[in-house]
């Protein structure tokens, strides 16, 4: 499938790369490129971009300074929106996080910002996963398949909007689970608190976030129910995903409207979720340099021992290209009447 140019109007002119790279080499060459990442310190994508912004300065001609500029508020999109409305297109100032997918689609509130007129830059999958309190079962929680057995439980989370609190809400509809929805917890490390405290009982998060400190922090409290994936993860062995575990729950494979849903979300989580965008209009030449060092810094072992150190599982990036059509698969080419549905679906939620 073809880009259309209503997502590459500005990024595919920054694709033709001219005949020298001396322009390139000297556009950032002793200046600093500002990373803004628009949840709190200490949270999972603030570890995850702080792993990546030295070798990123290694691999960007003129290797500038590379540093991060966190921004919390409005659920990620303070920071989002101060990329797209505030910062230069001068290459300076960049966004790194999540892309808040199922938001753009849906055109939710508190959105000032527009994808498809951000060249995006790069990114890598953030596996999600929905956790809970072993204690939220009678006599706690052995099996992640108990799940079905708890009484109303509260499930806390970002916004109805989110991808972490999307595919968890539909995940537990299709499984008939008898919860509330309560928003307003603006990172990681609130969920974290609430559901440790046992204000909330269950939440999302990215499966690294969870294993590296979560998890740990729970000592023996918490359990993993099920990651978010149209199919089995090598890489995951110490729980199912989520087709497979309703099929074990419920000994048939998930259908129906809010399958149907579900599987929009993975795909607006499946190629990538942590994701680099530029501001509209972003100088030719600073793209150049952005894209040539990227697509150099995401072939380099030494960024991925430093990732399995500190993360404790390699960094899966797509490539700029798998990027930009994820976009338009997405973006573009989802039916209205998906849209709609959607739209119902977060608008119960609120």
């Amino acid at each position: 499938m073809q880009i259309r140019t209503l997502i590459a109007a500005g990024a595919a002119a920054a694709l033709l790369l001219p005949a020298s790279g001396a322009t390139a080499e000297e556009f950032y060459a002793g200046k600093t490129l500002t990373l803004v990442v628009p949840f709190d310190p200490g949270g999972s994508t603030d570890t995850n971009w702080r792993v990546i912004a030295p070798f990123l300065s290694q691999h960007i001609p003129g290797n500038p300074e590379v540093i991060i500029q966190n921004m919390a508020g409005g659920g990620g999109n303070t920071g989002a929106n101060f990329v797209y409305e505030r910062a230069r297109p001068d290459g300076l100032t960049i966004l790194a996080g999540p892309w808040n997918s199922v938001g753009a689609l849906t055109g939710a509130e508190g959105m000032r910002f527009d994808y498809r007129n951000m060249p995006f830059l790069g990114g890598f999958p953030d596996v999600l996963m929905t956790y809970a309190r072993r204690d939220v079962v009678a006599g706690g929680m052995d099996d992640p398949a108990q799940i079905v057995d708890a009484g109303r439980f509260i499930f806390g989370g970002l916004r109805p909007d989110s991808t972490i609190d999307l595919t968890s809400r539909l995940s537990m509809d299709l499984l008939g689970l008898d919860y509330a929805y309560v928003t307003g917890y603006t990172g990681a490390a609130q969920r974290t608190a609430a559901i440790l405290s046992g204000e909330v009982q269950a939440s999302g998060l990215g499966y690294v976030g969870f294993k590296s400190s979560v998890e740990p922090a729970g000592e023996g409290a918490l359990i993993g129910l099920y990651y978010h994936s149209l199919e089995p993860m090598a890489s995951i062995d110490d729980m199912m995903d989520f087709p497979s575990f309703y099929e074990q729950v419920r000994g048939e494979p998930p259908s129906g409207e809010e399958w149907e849903l579900l599987r929009v979300a993975y795909l607006a989580t499946g190629v990538f979720l942590q994701s680099m965008w530029a501001p509209p209009g972003t100088d030719e030449e600073a793209l150049e340099a952005l894209r040539r060092g990227y697509a150099s810094m995401i072939e380099d072992p030494a960024l991925q021992a430093e990732a399995e150190r500190i993360i404790g599982t390699r960094i899966d990036f797509v490539t700029t290209e798998q990027g930009e059509q994820t976009v338009q698969d997405l973006l573009v080419d989802t039916s209205a009447e998906t849209v709609e549905r959607l739209q119902a679906y977060i608008a119960a939620g609120g």
